[in-house]
């Protein structure tokens, strides 16, 4: 018996949006965050350094935008899978 869920995924790892994708089990809707989604901000990581500012300089901002649409929908979450790196953990 299959239960529907509703998937909110944030995470900045194309790989792991990948392999959880290819994971999730009949019934569950994925919405994505746009971090992935969105090729422009992507393209923009650094391998090193302060990220964030790098990220606001050379998006003019959008990722912050991206970033904070997150948090709104994380707000409304039940629950949540974290890892104790992540700065969202952090909040």
């Amino acid at each position: 018996h299959n239960r529907t869920a509703n998937i909110f995924l944030s995470t900045e790892d194309p790989l792991a949006q990948r392999d959880f994708m290819d994971a999730i089990p009949p019934g569950w809707n994925v919405f994505l965050d746009q971090t992935v989604v969105e090729q422009s901000i992507q393209r923009c990581r650094p391998d090193r350094g302060n990220r964030a500012s790098h990220m606001a300089k050379n998006t003019n901002g959008k990722a912050g935008l991206v970033g904070f649409a997150s948090l709104l929908v994380a707000l409304e979450a039940k629950l949540f899978v974290l890892t104790t790196a992540s700065n969202w953990s952090r909040l």
